[in-house]
């Protein structure tokens, strides 16, 4: 896939498709810059980024779960995973607006609260994950951490947390 869009950028340097599909690889690739890069770049040129359906994976769970993403919403976990936490809060709520059914959006504000201490918030939008199916591994083992946590477990919570490589 990074040939092929590689191959298309050296052809139009501003093919928004093109930008988007190697800030995925590169999303994929866990090399957050080079995505946010690529992905504000095609967001730049077109803001109206294509729904992607993809399946995805929570480690320390079985099964994998198919989701709805977009341009957006991938820089908003790559954000996320570059831990600026406030610029990825604000892109999950701008793809909610449009996408209020997405449960991987409302995941990811979640642990996004979460990384940042806001434990009540946190709460809300795993309940908001889970209202939409109560199965998402990655919403359950975040409401297990608050949960948890707020039972004074601290060691349990960190259990279900880091069982999940969220770090």
């Amino acid at each position: 896939a990074y040939r092929i869009f590689n191959t298309v950028l050296k052809g139009n340097k501003n093919d928004w498709s093109a930008l988007m599909g190697i800030g995925y690889v590169y999303s994929q690739y866990r090399s957050y810059d080079k995505a946010t890069t690529n992905l504000e770049e095609s967001l730049r040129i077109n803001n109206q980024s294509k729904t992607i359906k993809e399946s995805v994976y929570t480690p320390g769970t079985y099964g994998e779960f198919w989701i709805e993403s977009n341009a957006k919403s991938t820089l908003a976990w790559c954000y996320y995973n570059k831990e600026n936490y406030d610029k990825a809060i604000g892109l999950f709520k701008e793809v909610l607006k449009k996408h209020s059914k997405w449960i991987d959006v409302y995941d990811g504000l979640a642990w996004s609260y979460f990384r940042k201490g806001d434990v009540k918030s946190a709460e809300v939008e795993f309940n908001k994950a889970l209202e939409i199916d109560k199965n998402y591994a990655s919403s359950v083992q975040g409401f297990n951490v608050v949960k948890a946590g707020k039972n004074g477990q601290y060691n349990l919570a960190l259990n279900y947390y880091y069982s999940g490589y969220y770090d």
